[in-house]
């Protein structure tokens, strides 16, 4: 399936990289101990600069809500990248922030 032109921008993480990626935001956070990057089920997406973003999140919805699908969870992040896993769930879950 295809799925493209996607640019990974943040897939499997180590411990210590994730801690830094939040304490590099403004304000810095937290890190989230449970995050799926720590265990390698996450991908973070940029939205093509050709793409627009509707059409972006349109596109990832399609992909994830396809009836071969692994993914379960998509989180968008306006303008800017989707975030999607595949933790166990038995339904697709999509948030906006």
């Amino acid at each position: 399936m295809l799925i493209g032109p996607f640019t990974p921008t943040s897939v499997y993480r180590t411990w210590d990289h994730h801690k830094a990626i939040y304490a590099a935001m403004r304000p810095p956070k937290v890190a989230p101990m449970n995050s799926q990057h720590l265990f390698g089920t996450a991908a973070d997406v940029s939205c093509p600069a050709k793409m627009g973003w509707n059409m972006f999140v349109a596109h990832v919805r399609a992909v994830a809500e396809a009836e071969d699908s692994k993914i379960r969870y998509l989180k968008f992040y306006r303008g800017s990248f989707a975030h999607l896993d595949i933790r166990e769930r038995k339904t697709l879950l999509v948030e906006y922030a």
